[in-house]
Parts: C-alpha cells; sequence; structure tokens
C-alpha cells in the first residue's frame, strides 16, 4: 500500500501515544520515523520494537546534563532516548559522546539534522554504519547499509569524524532525491506493519458514549447536510 509523508508521520506520532510515549517523544519519534522512509531508511519495524520495549519510564527519555562523555541506553531505543541524547551531543565540550546499549540509532540522524545550525556538523556511527549530516551539505549514509545488526550498539554522535572512516554509501543528493521521489509517489508501506501501528494509533481514541459525544467526541455533521 502507498501513503502519503503527511499520513505516515501523523500515524507514528497517533501511535507513539497509543504506546504511551510522553509528550514531545511522540511528535519527535513520528516526525524522525516518517523523514527515514521518506528517504528510503526502514525505520516503522523499529518503531514498532521500540513501542513493545517501552518501560514507561519518563526518566529514560532526559538523561542529566553533565561532562561525562560517556551514557547507557540500557537497551533503550533511539526512538525515545535519542532526543535527549542528541541535545547532550549539540551542547557538549567534548567532540563526541560515546552511547552504550542504544537500539536503533538511525533515527538519531533526523534529529541530529535539526540540530544542525550555520556550518556545523555531526557524525553518527555505529559497527559498520553511521551517517554525516551538515546543516547546508544534507545527509549522506555512511558504511554497510544493506543488513543492519539486530540488538543493542554502542553509538558515536558528535561533530568529530568517527575514528574509522567509513566509506561513503549514499551522497546527500541521492538521499535528497529519495525525499522528492517520496513526496510525489508516496511510501511504500508493508501493510501488517500498517495494521499494527494502527492498532497502538486507536488507542488514542476516546470510547463512543453519550458522554464523549456531549463533550464534542466523534465526527460533527451541520442540520443544513
Amino acid at each position: 500500500m502507498i501513503v502519503t509523508l503527511n499520513e505516515m508521520e501523523r500515524t507514528c506520532q497517533k501511535a507513539l501515544r497509543g504506546a504511551g510515549a510522553p509528550p514531545g517523544i511522540d511528535d519527535e519519534g513520528g516526525a524522525a520515523a516518517a523523514w527515514l522512509e521518506a528517504r528510503g531508511i526502514p525505520a516503522l519495524g523499529g518503531l514498532l520494537a521500540a513501542m513493545a520495549a517501552w518501560d514507561g519510564d519518563p526518566s529514560a527519555c532526559h538523561p542529566e546534563r553533565s561532562s561525562a562523555r560517556a551514557f547507557d541506553a540500557g537497551g533503550r531505543s533511539a526512538v525515545f532516548a535519542g532526543p535527549g541524547l542528541a541535545g547532550l551531543a549539540a551542547i557538549a565540550e567534548a567532540p563526541y559522546l560515546e552511547i552504550a546499549g542504544l537500539t536503533e540509532p538511525r533515527f538519531l540522524i533526523p534529529l541530529a539534522k535539526t540540530l544542525c545550525k550555520d556550518e556545523r556538523s555531526f557524525f553518527i556511527s555505529w559497527r559498520h554504519a553511521g551517517a554525516r549530516i551538515g546543516a547546508d551539505s544534507g545527509v549522506a549514509l555512511l558504511g554497510d547499509w544493506s543488513a543492519p545488526p539486530p540488538g543493542a550498539r554502542r553509538v558515536r554522535i558528535g561533530t568529530e569524524c568517527p575514528d574509522e572512516e567509513l566509506p561513503l554509501t549514499c551522497g546527500a543528493a541521492e538521499v535528497e532525491a529519495r525525499y522528492r521521489d517520496s513526496l510525489s509517489r508516496g511510501l511504500p508501506v508493508d501493510e501488517n506493519l500498517w495494521r499494527k501501528l494502527a492498532a497502538y494509533a486507536h488507542r488514542t481514541l476516546v470510547p463512543a458514549s453519550a458522554a464523549s459525544r456531549a463533550q464534542g467526541a466523534g465526527s460533527q455533521s451541520s442540520d443544513n447536510e
């Protein structure tokens, strides 16, 4: 099936709310998932895995600011922990932060893109893959994206290039071309994944009742129709 970019973003955001994501994480996580999918980077499976594993602890989404250069995500997904960690990387005095035990680090890429200002660039790397993100240069994918290994990873995010240079996989121009193609053609979606997302999103609906209708829930029709 094919969905629009806006439809994907809204559905992912509603699904996160249905999973109990804290305010702000739902909007950022849904936007990040749609951003990735629009550029040919699979994200819906990782989003569903993150929601299924979510333990409901909001403190995991807001790591305390410190001079520490290393953090332990404890097996949590970047869907939930990513915004706080990306924010720390943007203000850190160290050239990069090292994060242990982070799943789905690809969700850091769109978050880092929003933090790029002026000529500042970010680098993200994990195992054999990563990305280079610039305010003006766009996003380039590095390393092997063909079969991302499952499970938690050691991730580096910062303004310094990773220790081990990763070869260019997909240049910024091609990544942007994928996005433009998605806008014109829509995004192909696995129907099974979409049904699972819709099930989470359905949790946000108000149950039909006389009281809920009296308060304005549900569709409204005009007497003139």
